[in-house]
């Protein structure tokens, strides 16, 4: 997994990627912690095809008022800056898989 995104970089970073998974989480929601190993396998099985990142909400200038997070934890699949997909509430690894899958291969179709 890429990391933590620190402040000020959110919005920066989201806007730079052609394909990106960014959890928005808390240290203290057992959600949450529960969600960063299954995004730890995620990483490991797509081994750096596209970036996984985490927001903790709590970091003064997370941007998660920007990005309307009203629950822990938040995932935003992100291309070139726009959401394209959002789960809220912890999702399983077969389920990410699969629907990283059709946007990798719906931007293929599109020459992205």
């Amino acid at each position: 997994m890429k990391g933590q995104l620190k402040k000020d970089k959110v919005t920066e970073d989201i806007k730079n990627s052609k394909l990106k998974l960014v959890n928005f989480c808390a240290s203290w929601s057992s959600p949450c912690i529960n969600q960063c190993s299954i995004l730890e396998n995620l990483s490991e099985i797509l081994q750096g095809s596209i970036d996984i990142v985490s927001v903790d909400i709590d970091d003064p200038g997370s941007d998660s008022d920007k990005y309307n997070i009203n629950a822990v934890p938040t995932l935003c699949l992100v291309r070139e800056g726009k959401e394209i997909k959002r789960f809220i509430g912890a999702q399983q690894l077969d389920t990410l898989l699969e629907v990283i899958k059709f946007y990798r291969e719906e931007s293929k179709g599109n020459g992205v």
